[in-house]
């Protein structure tokens, strides 16, 4: 290395590459501080600089405290004469035990702040107050931190903004400040503004590559408790591995003490999402469930208007072939009128008046129209309603069932009924369409209802026979 290549009687040089090496690696790396340091002491000792020796030895304090000899540097600051230490080194000692009281107190104070921790801060600083020039840039901070301990927290916010409205972040004093400032926020109850200022201080450590500061947990604290789980377990992770990295056992074993917390609510908050996935899966499946549903009437309504439309077409061939039939019909009828016209004039002109008589009382012309007439209703209103036997039967009682004639033909009682399907319930209408009298028209009605499982509703279930739904 460069310092074990500088010659030994070049003392000077080698003293400002130990400056150099100890303050690169004050928090950096606690370890080659304390190796560095230590070296520097016995090669100033053996140099006849004991003021230099005395100065890294000095140095050595906030690097035992990280290293977890807490108490032993706590010791070393209290048992340590002031007034018997070359006069060079007494603002460095206090400086450094000034950083010991700060770290000491950021250790035990997990959640407020420990009076008597704090009082050992306000003691060192009321030393620095007293032998510190105004103009030296320590001065502030620690008559802040003075003024803290007398809770005057107004004059004490005023001398730390004075500074830190003028200073960078990438200022090595930034920290220090940030540090008071932000305990002074927090013993006011303003936590929003110690949040922001330990963001700052985290930046600020950034910047000046601080590996064994505290400002990262400290944010990973308030982000647990904030409930932002993930932005704390980030920090958490790499508040650990810069410890690790330097050395700070103590920083460590504060981090570690934020894991319960960070897992526990991480525990609780995969909980939440697990709970949030089984209801979107529930909300999902009866979505499923009701898309089903709507697809199944969505299909079944779609096989009703299929089967519809083809009832109606079939319904539309019907009628095209029931108007053929009634034209013939009333064709046939004319043919008929025309027969019996010429038959009657010819009677008439041959002086057949009473054979002419004979055969109007016969009722032989009225038969055969009757007879065609019959006929064609029957092939029609079969052609219409080719279920109608059948539909009338399923409404009688299984002894009592109706058939058609041997001919395929309607019987008398079925004409009835047919006519009651068609809206034509008037008895007496039906007897002069079916040439019976009203009585027999009663009488077949009575026999129809006295056939049925439900005489009561009997007529109105006829009506609902062939009807499309």
């Amino acid at each position: 290395m460069l310092i074990n290549n500088c010659p030994v009687s070049n003392v000077n040089t080698r003293i400002l590459l130990y400056d150099s090496l100890v303050e690169a690696y004050r928090h950096f790396e606690i370890d080659s501080l304390i190796h560095y340091s230590r070296q520097a002491a016995c090669f100033s000792e053996s140099a006849g600089l004991p003021a230099k020796a005395e100065r890294y030895l000095i140095m050595n304090t906030y690097a035992l405290l990280l290293k977890g000899h807490t108490f032993e540097a706590l010791m070393k600051v209290d048992t340590t004469d002031v007034e018997r230490l070359y006069p060079e080194n007494r603002v460095d000692f206090l400086i450094e035990a000034w950083h010991v009281s700060l770290s000491a107190l950021s250790f035990f104070s997990p959640h407020e702040v420990n009076p008597d921790y704090l009082g050992r801060l306000v003691n060192v600083s009321r030393r620095l107050v007293d032998i510190l020039p105004q103009e030296h840039d320590f001065y502030p901070l620690a008559k802040a931190v003075v003024l803290l301990g007398e809770k005057n927290y107004t004059l004490a916010v005023s001398f730390l903004t004075s500074r830190l409205e003028y200073m960078d972040l990438s200022d090595p004093f930034y920290c220090d400040y940030g540090s008071i400032m932000a305990m002074i926020e927090h013993s006011r109850a303003n936590y929003d503004q110690w949040l922001y200022m330990q963001a700052l201080i985290t930046l600020s450590e950034l910047k000046n590559l601080i590996l064994d500061g505290e400002a990262m947990r400290q944010l990973c604290a308030a982000l647990v408790m904030a409930d932002d789980i993930d932005h704390s377990l980030n920090y958490l992770i790499e508040s650990q591995a810069d410890n690790a990295f330097s050395g700070a056992i103590m920083r460590g074993v504060h981090v570690a003490d934020a894991i319960p917390v960070i897992s526990k609510n991480y525990k609780k908050k995969e909980q939440s999402h697990w709970k949030l996935l089984y209801r979107a899966i529930i909300l999902m499946l009866v979505l499923v469930m009701v898309c089903g549903i709507a697809m199944y009437v969505h299909f079944r309504n779609k096989k009703r208007l299929l089967a519809m439309h083809s009832k109606l077409e079939q319904a539309n061939d019907r009628k095209e072939d029931n108007l053929g039939n009634f034209i013939a019909l009333c064709a046939s009828c004319m043919e008929r009128i025309e027969d019996l016209n010429r038959v009657v004039l010819r009677k008439l002109g041959a002086g057949q008046a009473n054979e002419l008589h004979s055969l109007a009382k016969s009722g032989k012309f009225v038969d055969e129209q009757r007879r065609m007439f019959y006929d064609v209703f029957d092939e029609v209103f079969i052609g219409m309603y080719p279920t109608f036997v059948d539909e009338v039967n399923a409404l009688c009682m299984p002894d009592k069932q109706i058939r058609l004639t041997d001919s395929g033909k309607l019987t008398p009682e079925l004409r009835i009924l047919a006519f009651m399907r068609l809206g034509t319930d008037d008895g007496s209408q039906i007897a002069r369409l079916l040439g019976l009298s009203l009585n027999t028209v009663y009488t077949y009605r009575n026999r129809a209802k006295n056939r049925a499982v439900d005489r009561v509703s009997f007529e109105a279930d006829i009506m609902k026979i062939g009807r499309i739904c």
